[in-house]
């Protein structure tokens, strides 16, 4: 990006391959810094901002509707497609002299008890224990007691340097997480950097080298009866998604009958 505005700024030609080159990473399905991010913005609204305005257009339909035409002057154009069931068809048609690059953004949540576990480049187990260290069944959880969760962390890719990682423990909402920290009664752990603990999940911000293990406990209570959710937990890497661990969620109960 440094290159290529240094480049526009002393009147070279034939930038396109950069252009191209920093368009891929923007659109690569991984994480930049945001310092990245923002140069290569820069270096690109630099260079499309010397070109004379012109202006593009294509015809597009989605789901089998008839097809409608969009036009800008701009260099990017953004619509939002109605999503009203899983399977849809998306069709474009270039109505230009010159390349389009067009893009399918789909975002959304997954339905609870649908999730699935995976991992790729971490190796993610929990475990629930009593404050005497006695392993226990989470499904029926008596109210008002306190328990841990025991979470291991392991390292499992040598391409994987572990310097930006992010672990986000969501609890059930018939729990509470207990803040040890300021019960004084928190464990140091060597390779966490920050943590922030908010009223339904508790976030470790870590690094962690190739092939390393660690293991973060973190202390809750069965405040609330009833049968609530646990979403699960999840750690990956903050800047390539590409490395992650995810462990689904399920059912749990506090004071009452077991969760199916």
């Amino acid at each position: 990006a440094m290159i290529l505005e240094a480049m526009l700024v002393t009147g070279k030609e034939n930038v396109g391959g950069l252009v191209r080159q920093i368009q891929q990473e923007l659109s690569a399905q991984k994480w930049l810094s945001t310092q990245t991010t923002a140069y290569s913005l820069i270096a690109l609204a630099r260079y499309y901002g010397v070109d004379e305005e012109q202006e593009f257009g294509f015809t597009y339909s989605w789901n089998e509707s008839p097809s409608k035409t969009a036009t800008t002057l701009k260099h990017l154009l953004q619509i939002e497609l109605p999503v009203d069931n899983l399977e849809a068809v998306f069709r474009l048609k270039n109505e230009n002299d010159f390349m389009l690059y067009p893009r399918l953004i789909a975002t959304g949540k997954p339905a609870q008890s649908k999730q699935t576990e995976g991992a790729n480049g971490f190796a993610l187990k929990h475990h629930y224990e009593t404050l005497d260290g006695e392993k226990m069944d989470i499904n029926n959880v008596e109210q008002g007691v306190d328990f841990r969760v025991v979470i291991e962390i392991k390292n499992t890719e040598n391409s994987n340097s572990g310097e930006h990682l992010a672990l986000t423990f969501m609890a059930a909402s018939g729990w509470e997480i207990r803040n040890e920290r300021l019960l004084g009664e928190s464990e140091k752990n060597e390779y966490v950097e920050y943590q922030d603990f908010r009223d339904d999940r508790a976030m470790f911000y870590l690094h962690l080298p190739p092939w390393e293990s660690t293991e973060i406990k973190l202390s809750l209570n069965a405040a609330y009866g009833g049968k609530s959710y646990y979403p699960g937990m999840q750690i990956e890497d903050m800047y390539d998604n590409t490395f992650f661990a995810r462990v689904p969620g399920k059912w749990v109960n506090v004071g009452v009958e077991e969760a199916e």
